[in-house]
């Protein structure tokens, strides 16, 4: 699984929408492959797009690949 975490600060006035926005935008990825494939539709860049209006700073993103461990 792949999993893209990031900090952003959210404009006073803007909390809820920016929490809004982001909360529909969390997934999983099956692989790179597919996140790839997800950053290339035009939703995601529309997501960034509006953030921008949205945040004072970011750090930008990571991006993990994490594994399940059986039990």
């Amino acid at each position: 699984m792949i999993i893209v975490t990031g900090t952003i600060l959210a404009k006073p006035d803007t909390f809820d929408a920016m929490l809004k926005l982001s909360r529909e935008h969390v997934e999983r990825w099956r692989d790179e492959a597919a996140l790839r494939a997800h950053f290339a539709v035009p939703a995601s860049r529309a997501f960034v797009k509006a953030l921008r209006d949205l945040i004072v700073e970011t750090s930008g993103t990571q991006i993990w690949k994490a594994e399940s461990i059986e039990r």
